[in-house]
């Protein structure tokens, strides 16, 4: 049944990718893209470029890591895994040698995605960059801090404020060592979300994303990825 269903599915979609695309040629030119899944509440997902499966029963807040493939104008679509409808449909022509994240977060109601583009030149010696991505779906904005470990948040600055949801960050920098990420609501300085003891080394490049809790209640939670590129 699982068997036929992918099939059913890839046939459906494809014919899809096709309509949207059917006038599309394509080159020798390379983009580098990777996928994460923050859709909190489906067991997996599936990632679709022009209709052929990419990745299958990706996980919960999973990096699928970089892939390479031709520079054109191209499908994507998000598919919960044993499903024929997509959570998302986008549509996007990606230039020749620019890095992406394509990231689906929400929940499996109101499931959405974003195509960023990365920057993945490495930081200066003994230093590091940092993105932010706010994918909790809350009313509240929110702030976020990155304190050396065992630092006093209170007393510094917010690297990023009042991020709302799908809010991208730049790319922060700081010196290399062991911090303490904490998150805050902007207006009442409330404390939602720690995550202690995180190294970040010398000339490496991190996104960071706050992400829904899988039951969709309660506080976030924090994930960072390492980006760098041997």
């Amino acid at each position: 049944m699982k068997k036929l269903l992918r099939i059913a599915r890839t046939i459906a979609l494809s014919l899809i990718a096709t309509s949207f695309l059917g006038g599309c040629g394509g080159d020798d030119d390379q983009v580098n893209l990777r996928f994460i899944n923050a859709v909190s509440d489906v067991a997996g997902v599936d990632l679709l470029v022009d209709g052929d499966v990419w990745f299958e029963d990706q996980e919960y807040l999973q990096d699928s890591g970089y892939f390479t493939f031709d520079t054109d104008e191209h499908l994507f679509q998000v598919v919960p895994s044993n499903s024929l409808t997509p959570f998302s449909n986008l549509i996007t022509a990606l230039s020749d040698d620019e890095d992406y994240t394509y990231i689906a977060m929400g929940s499996a109601l109101d499931a959405t995605a974003l195509m960023l583009v990365d920057n993945n030149e490495k930081a200066g010696s003994g230093a590091f960059k940092l993105r932010v991505i706010d994918a909790w779906q809350s009313l509240q904005s929110v702030s976020v801090y990155v304190v050396a470990s065992g630092g006093n948040f209170q007393s510094s600055a917010p690297a990023a404020k009042s991020l709302r949801y799908r809010s991208v960050t730049s790319y922060l920098t700081g010196k290399s060592g062991g911090y303490d990420i904490v998150v805050t609501y902007t207006n009442s300085g409330d404390v939602l979300a720690v995550l202690r003891n995180q190294t970040f080394d010398s000339e490496n490049v991190y996104t960071m994303i706050i992400a829904q809790s899988p039951t969709l209640e309660g506080a976030p939670v924090l994930q960072v990825i390492d980006d760098s590129k041997d």
